[in-house]
């Protein structure tokens, strides 16, 4: 197994940078604000109490995340959250019934889906996140055309169709006209399918009925078959279509050479390499680009299904195995590829720890722990970067699956969303406003919408320091305050009194006195002091009523999150004698 070295600085030379940094820091004063750590927390309980709300495809659109879920009076219904609180944008289907909306896709200010209402069965709907209309009925009665694989291509949205007439085809709509491109299948189903573009083309699957399931290439005017892979009416199956450095890659089989890699420019199709020589096929998947280099799963008698790598060159690319995870003929059984900056991570198997968390800088693999000691899998998913951090699902064996991460080579446990072995079985990650979303199960919330971010900020404190003040004969005295480190939205700023306990005549009533009083402004984390003076009134009465000297320091504070507080603590003054 080929495994790169890791890199970094030594352990001792990482001490020696920390030292040097501490020591500049120190040197010129670096501040240190509070920094809430962000934490696993609820985010929509869409269905109240222990019932699921399942939320699913998740897409952000307009400021807001969109997603379709069930509130248990509405059925399955467009959602959307800003981070803080759900809605329901449009009850589509009216009542407990479901328009199930499906394949988000957005354009020119509009989130397009298929939806039903209930009458017209499912068809193309559009919402603007104020107003959502039906956009075209293209099979009128409760059939619907049940458009699916929406996808954008310019001002377009193409997807597939079925009118009732000419089965299910090529369509487009810009959103005020809609209609079919193509009847590829005269009399019957072209199923089009993985619409993708590159350039000012668009491929896909589709079936003409004469030459099976071949690609296609379409520019929203008309469309036409690129290439017959598997010449007559065989299939090759195209699909995986991923854009790397101007190509279109993808899967697809001939009779000679089986499933290989291939990609197209738009002018020429052509196979990229046959990995595994004969009719058995590489069966290639899971295209990734990262850096200059675009990365698949694809297995040879030889070595198995295992990491692969290719340059992309034209006209012919540099493809070979990146490292043979699993020694020798078994696969190591890639899933689950995702793509950072620097790194590849997968899901993988090298025979002796089960389904483990891999990656690679396309110089080898590296394992990134056995989170399931032993042969048992803790089959990672959902691999996701945010903040510096790898997040993705995990089951140690001990507490299910559960939310992981990373922010180097070594990851740990982040979140138990669900206490006891069981797991809350986190689904459908995704990314919004530097915060990642997702569904789980806590066991009291049923399947809700979580995420990941840092911790509401709700309130705010500040600390009186000690007891006991002294008074110059001058009048003034120093008052101490401390700010929590976990106020995120420091500094803690507001206004400090000073106040007599108990109340003295002053102008025909008896009131407690206020005695002096100034703002303050004090750092996260930090402690300031605070110089008020009493006026001559003041020290008069203090100086001649020792109860006067029974005081109580009054803080009102706010924060930078709009939280406010007051704080009182009951102090004795000292008054210093003046020197003979």
């Amino acid at each position: 197994m080929n495994v790169y070295p890791k890199i970094g600085f030594s352990r001792i030379g990482s001490l020696f940078l920390a030292a040097v940094l501490i020591a500049v820091a120190g040197f010129v004063g670096i501040a240190n604000p509070a920094q809430a750590k962000p934490t696993a927390q609820l985010a929509a309980d869409v269905n109240p109490g222990p019932s699921d709300s399942n939320p699913d495809d998740a897409i952000e659109f307009g400021g807001d995340l969109y997603f379709e879920a069930e509130d248990g009076a509405h059925g399955y219904e467009l959602w959307r959250t800003d981070g803080k609180d759900s809605t329901l944008v449009a009850d589509i289907n009216p009542g407990t019934s479901s328009s199930n909306p499906h394949y988000f896709t957005e354009m020119n200010g509009h989130l397009y889906f298929r939806a039903t209402d209930g009458i017209g069965g499912y068809e193309l709907w559009r919402t603007d996140g104020t107003t959502t209309e039906l956009v075209a009925d293209i099979d009128p009665g409760a059939d619907g055309s049940n458009p699916q694989a929406l996808a954008r291509f310019g001002d377009l949205i193409v997807f597939s169709a079925d009118d009732g007439v000419n089965g299910r085809e090529l369509w487009k709509t810009d959103g005020s006209s809609t209609t079919m491109i193509l009847d590829i299948n005269p009399g019957g189903n072209s199923n089009p399918s993985e619409m993708t573009a590159l350039g000012d083309l668009f491929f896909f699957r589709a079936d003409n009925g004469v030459s099976g399931r071949e690609l296609w290439f379409g520019n929203g005017a008309f469309a036409a078959m690129a290439s017959n892979i598997n010449p007559g009416a065989a299939n090759s199956d195209p699909s995986g279509f991923t854009e790397f450095d101007g190509w279109l890659y993808f899967r697809a089989s001939d009779a000679a050479d089986g499933n290989e890699p291939w990609r197209t420019n738009g002018m020429v199709v052509n196979q990229l390499a046959d990995i595994n020589p004969g009719a058995g096929g590489s069966t290639p998947a899971l295209f990734t680009p990262m850096g200059n280099r675009l990365y698949f799963r694809a297995g040879d008698n030889a070595n198995g299904l295992e990491l692969w790598k290719t340059d992309g060159a034209a006209p012919v690319a540099t493809t070979t195995r990146v490292t043979d995870i699993n020694p020798g003929a078994d696969s190591s059984n890639i899933s689950d590829l995702y793509a950072s900056d620097s790194y590849v991570y997968f899901n993988a198997d090298d025979g002796s720890h089960g389904r483990e968390p891999w990656r690679s800088n396309g110089i080898g693999a590296a394992s990134l722990g056995d989170l399931n000691p032993g042969e048992d899998d803790s089959d990672p998913y959902e691999f996701t970067e945010l903040g510096g951090q790898i997040y993705f699902a995990a089951d140690d064996g001990s507490r299910g699956t559960e939310l992981w991460a990373m922010n180097d080579a070594s990851p740990g446990l982040f979140a138990d969303v669900l206490q006891g072995s069981q797991g809350s079985e986190l689904s459908e990650f995704s990314t919004y406003k530097d915060e990642l979303y997702f569904t789980a199960d806590d066991g009291l919330h049923g399947f809700e919408l979580w995420k990941v971010g840092e911790p509401e900020d709700t309130e705010v404190g500040i600390k009186i320091v000690g007891n006991k003040l002294k008074m110059a004969k001058s009048g003034k005295l120093k008052v101490r305050l401390s700010c929590p480190a976990s106020e995120v939205s420091g500094p803690c700023r507001g206004k400090l009194k000073l106040k007599t306990s108990k109340k003295f005549k002053t102008k025909s009533k008896r009131r407690r006195v206020t005695l002096a009083g100034k703002g303050f402004k004090v750092p996260s984390g930090k402690t300031r002091t605070v110089t008020l003076r009493l006026g001559k009134g003041a020290r008069r009465l203090v100086a001649k009523k020792r109860k006067a000297r029974k005081l109580v320091a009054v803080a009102a504070v706010k924060d930078g999150a709009g939280n406010a507080s007051r704080t009182t603590k009951r102090m004795k003054l000292k008054l210093k004698r003046a020197r003979r």
